[in-house]
């Protein structure tokens, strides 16, 4: 997070226990990959917190490549697929799991294209303005179409799915970004997986909706039986 090791280990911790509670709304198994948002957030929160202790504090020196690196795997890789490929599970509207494809792919490649960045080319990860900042060298072409990719990904599924109260998801998805983006840009990666994190608590309201649309369907069936 963009403040502390305590307010990421703090975030990690109320992450950590909404997960567990959204994972209870599960109804079908086609809903876990999405349920798992939290929790996973609060892994990476965890990460990052690592990563701050690093920074700030030489016995934590170890720590610091490894904490980097794995804050950058959810990050740059395992969100751009993760997210695009959980809603089209969730999805029941046939048209709209093909449209859900599009993003997926857009996933594959953004997070393809990520991995290469991080593995080829110089990363760095410092404390600068009482932020983390990630650099990680790369060409003009490969931050292009990497970013498109991710944003793709990352914004689109949540717009095209036929889930209750998932929109509202998106909208502040899309205004966490560019709030990130004006005000914090030189810092993007970290403050927008924050705001990202925040943000996925509202899936356990998602799930709840949705359970209750299955409980509904199953008694009108019932009744109809």
């Amino acid at each position: 997070m963009c403040f502390s090791a305590g307010a990421s280990f703090g975030a990690a911790a109320v992450l950590g226990t909404i997960g567990f509670a959204t994972l209870k709304k599960v109804s079908t198994r086609s809903q876990i990959m999405y349920a798992s948002i939290p929790l996973l957030f609060a892994i990476q929160q965890v990460s990052e917190g690592l990563l701050w202790l690093s920074l700030s504090y030489s016995e934590y020196g170890p720590w610091q490549t490894p904490a980097t690196y794995f804050f950058l795997f959810f990050a740059q890789f395992l969100w751009p697929i993760w997210i695009p490929a959980a809603i089209l599970l969730m999805e029941r509207n046939k048209q709209r799991q093909k449209l859900l494809w599009i993003p997926v792919v857009a996933g594959i490649i953004g997070s393809s294209i990520l991995v290469y960045r991080v593995i080829f080319n110089v990363v760095y990860a410092g404390i600068d303005q009482h932020h983390i900042s990630y650099v990680i060298g790369s060409n003009r072409w490969q931050i292009l179409v990497s970013s498109v990719m991710y944003v793709i990904a990352i914004l689109s599924p949540s717009f095209i799915s036929s889930a209750r109260g998932i929109k509202v998801i998106a909208f502040l998805l899309v205004i966490s970004l560019l709030a990130t983006k004006i005000m914090y840009e030189a810092y993007l990666i970290s403050v927008w997986c924050f705001f990202a994190a925040i943000i996925s608590v509202l899936i356990y309201r998602v799930l709840k909706l949705e359970q209750e649309e299955v409980y509904t369907a199953k008694s009108l069936q019932h009744r109809m039986d």
